[in-house]
C-alpha cells in the first residue's frame, strides 16, 4: 500500500477493515492545522488507558469501567445449596427432615432445584424429588441412601 501522493484525493484511497500492526497513522488539528504521526499501537494504549480511567455516569453512580465491572462481578449469583442424606424405603415416600441435614437448613419452600449426587443402589433404580406443602419428598422404587443437594441462587 503506497502513501497517497501530494494532493490525491483521500476519498480515491483503498478502504481497510483492519490496519496492519506497525503501520502509522497521520492526524491532524483542524483548528491549527499542525499534526503528527502516531503508530497503531501507541494509539491502542491511548485509547486504553483512556478507556480505563475516564469516569462515566453509569446507573450505578460515576465510576470507572472497571470500577463498574468489578461492582457487576462482586453482585453476581452465587449457587448455595443444601445437603442431605436420606435413607429411602422401597416404594414409600419419605419426607425431608432436619435429621437428614448435613449442610444448611431444611428447604422451606419449592424455590430449589434437588440434585441427587449420590446414591448406594446399583441396579436401576427410579427416585422422585419434589415439594408437597410444607415439605420435600423423597419416592425412589428400592430402599437406598441417597445425597441430594437442593439449589437456590441469591445475591
Amino acid at each position: 500500500m503506497a502513501l497517497p501522493q501530494d494532493g490525491q484525493n483521500a476519498n480515491g484511497l483503498t478502504k481497510v477493515t483492519e490496519i496492519p500492526k506497525g503501520k502509522e497513522l497521520i492526524f491532524i488539528d483542524p483548528t491549527t492545522n499542525e499534526g503528527g504521526i502516531i503508530t497503531l499501537e501507541d494509539l491502542t494504549t491511548q485509547i486504553l488507558k483512556n478507556l480505563t480511567s475516564q469516569t462515566f455516569a453509569l446507573d450505578q453512580g460515576n465510576m470507572t469501567l472497571l470500577a463498574a465491572l468489578n461492582q457487576l462481578n462482586s453482585n453476581s449469583l452465587k449457587l448455595n445449596y443444601i445437603e442431605c442424606d436420606i435413607n429411602t424405603i422401597a416404594n414409600k415416600v419419605v419426607r425431608i427432615t432436619s435429621e437428614n441435614i448435613i449442610k444448611g437448613e431444611v428447604p422451606k419452600d419449592e424455590h430449589y432445584i434437588p440434585i441427587v449426587h449420590a446414591q448406594s443402589a446399583t441396579n436401576e433404580y427410579e427416585v422422585s424429588i419434589r415439594y408437597d406443602y410444607p415439605s420435600w419428598i423423597v419416592y425412589s422404587n428400592v430402599g437406598q441412601s441417597l445425597g441430594i443437594r437442593f439449589y437456590k441462587c441469591t445475591k
